[in-house]
């Protein structure tokens, strides 16, 4: 918090037979390797089964599902939604240890696609005849709406589907090569043809549209005008033997993990890949003796980043020299032998937009305004030791209150003292800070207890800055924060 002594004037599976979780490097760099957990699903020569292995590759656990299932889809609490095309079939959803929690049967021909919605209901795609059923938690069909697809072999007729913003449905017709858009009524909206076996597509946040041409060999990007403006190929990287484009994921580094269908060439290329968008395959993995070919594969990785080492500065700035350190794996400023004369803040190189943010912190002092604070969305002053922006306050009585550092000068949003009395530890603990700024909503919680939820009603706030620790000026204490780790959110 800024106290008023300091004021200062300038104010987130999908296709699948069989799947396989297991974390593996996945870096070009000896001494840091990227690991992805990654989710399998077997297909063709191979067992149907879900296999999850450990990070060192050793088989943890099995499933076998019902019948032939093709689409996958794991939710954020970890169990998994897919859909199987036996007799007879549906969509279940099971624990990470295979315990049925929905089972819907569908009266359809068959079913492979399928997704969770926002509302708590999940999309099946049926063949025979293709269509698009909404059901609820109970199983009850409360929406339908038709496709359209050429193809009458009902097990090619659709793959994945997608419920967009708006409520229309992005679908992959595989057996007639197509993509089509249409709103609930079925009406079409939007398409695109001639990608043979598209098994997905993806609408992006551009409002552009990725999509996976199957034995065409190739991924696209592709503009609502049609227009080809990204596209990776066999070409691109002759040394994963690129054979059907089965999956794909969008990764939080902006980079695209592809499953590789190995149908016909077992054992002569990679099963999945990493590729960035300059076509730089970064990571790739192969294992002919685990696994023969597969459909799907996602990564199902921590979304959460590091941004401080607990060994080193890199990444951040600010008086490193003089009033902050490192100790034991936390950033640490003060002192209970003198006096911190202003506030002081550490921040980072990079900026951040629509973000979680995690970190711990302790504050003990023994006088004065013992007191600290997790700035973002924040910028610093030219010229000065602030900074100006959102703060998550501590101490001093503000804990779990939401500041508004040099701009407004004034508290936006407190915890009722019932609030805090469940939230609040005692001066020297340990408390979890959790912050989430997504567009004007800013939500924090102390210690696992929300204590503010606030939206901001100001169009002329930015929404972009940077994050920033904060020891309070006019008080003799030490304030440490650790295990500072960031999701960049969408």
């Amino acid at each position: 918090m800024h106290n008023l002594l300091f004021h200062h004037p300038v104010a987130r599976l999908i296709m699948c037979t069989s799947a396989i979780l297991l974390s593996i490097p996945t870096s070009l760099t000896a001494d840091e390797p990227i690991r992805h957990r990654l989710l399998f699903t077997e297909y063709g020569n191979g067992p149907n089964r879900f296999v999850e292995l450990d990070d060192q590759g050793k088989i943890v656990w099995e499933y076998q599902p019902p019948s032939t299932t093709v689409i996958f889809e794991v939710q954020p609490n970890g169990n998994i939604l897919f859909g199987y095309g036996g007799k007879p079939t549906g969509v279940r959803e099971i624990t990470s240890r295979g315990r049925t929690v929905f089972d819907y049967v569908s009266e359809s021909t068959q079913v492979f696609g399928c997704e969770r919605l926002a509302n708590g209901n999940t999309l099946v795609a049926e063949q025979g005849p293709c269509q698009a059923v909404e059901v609820n938690p109970l199983g009850e069909i409360v929406h339908v709406t038709p496709l359209h697809t050429s193809e009458g072999n009902a097990h090619l007729q659709v793959r994945n589907v997608h419920q967009l913003v708006g409520g229309n449905i992005l679908a992959a017709h595989e057996g007639e090569g197509a993509v089509r858009e249409v709103d609930p009524s079925g009406k079409v909206i939007w398409e695109y043809t001639g990608v043979t076996n598209s098994g997905d597509a993806q609408r992006l946040a551009n409002g552009n549209t990725m999509i996976a041409c199957g034995t065409q060999k190739r991924l696209i990007e592709v503009t609502p005008a049609k227009q080809v403006v990204w596209e990776f190929t066999a070409q691109d990287a002759p040394e994963v033997n690129l054979t059907w484009i089965s999956s794909f994921q969008q990764l939080p580094n902006g980079n695209i993990l592809v499953g590789n269908f190995l149908r016909g060439q077992e054992g002569k290329g990679a099963h999945a890949f990493e590729v960035t968008r300059d076509k730089k395959v970064v990571w790739k993995w192969d294992n002919p003796t685990l696994i023969q070919s597969l459909t799907t594969v996602r990564a199902i990785d921590d979304p959460f980043v590091p941004l401080f080492d607990g060994k080193s500065f890199a990444g951040w700035q600010g008086d490193i020299d003089t009033v902050w350190r490192i100790e034991d794996g936390a950033l640490v400023a003060g002192s209970l032998r003198k006096k911190q004369e202003n506030n002081n803040f550490l921040a980072t190189t990079k900026e951040f937009t629509n973000f979680e943010l995690k970190l711990k912190w302790k504050l003990e002092g023994t006088e004065g305004f013992v007191n600290g604070g997790v700035q973002f969305r924040s910028k610093r002053i030219p010229n000065d030791f602030e900074v100006i922006g959102y703060q998550a306050d501590l101490g001093a009585g503000f804990d779990g209150a939401l500041y508004d550092e040099s701009r407004r000068k004034k508290v936006l949003m407190k915890p009722t003292p019932e609030v805090l009395a469940k939230a609040a530890k005692p001066l020297g603990q340990w408390n979890d800070y959790r912050i989430r700024a997504v567009g004007k909503h800013i939500q924090l919680w102390l210690n696992g207890v929300q204590t503010v939820d606030f939206m901001e009603t100001d169009p002329g706030i930015e929404e972009t800055g940077i994050v920033a620790v904060q020891i309070h000026g006019n008080a003799t204490s030490i304030v440490r924060y650790k295990d500072i780790i960031i999701e960049v959110l969408k």
